[in-house]
């Protein structure tokens, strides 16, 4: 069920009911944007033609049941970087312990 948009006017609140479940939830959707981070489960809703503000939900993707996709889920913290610029620089800054050389360069 749709409960009006969002303060922001980006999204709406709703109020959903999971078939296993017996205790409605309270939640955001938001669409999908190009480039965005997915934040909870993607959802396809088909409106009902006799009610107007209540939808049917299906889920298309929750990051619970596989969080092997989910790097949030995963691993608890900042996203773990290292390119070949880095550790070129740390390599410069703090040796290269494959070489046993500090400063060393690697080709």
């Amino acid at each position: 069920m749709v409960l009006g948009p969002t303060a922001d006017r980006t999204g709406i609140h709703i109020l959903r009911k999971r078939p296993n479940s017996e205790v409605p939830e309270m939640g955001t959707v938001r669409p999908m944007r190009e480039g965005e981070p997915i934040d909870g489960e993607v959802i396809a809703l088909k409106p009902r033609k006799d009610m107007p503000m209540v939808y049917s939900v299906r889920t298309e993707y929750d990051p619970k049941s596989n969080p092997e996709h989910s790097p949030s889920l995963r691993n608890p913290g900042p996203a773990q970087v290292s390119t070949n610029e880095y550790r070129r620089g740390w390599d410069a800054v703090f040796g290269d312990k494959r070489r046993g050389k500090p400063g060393s360069q690697p080709n």
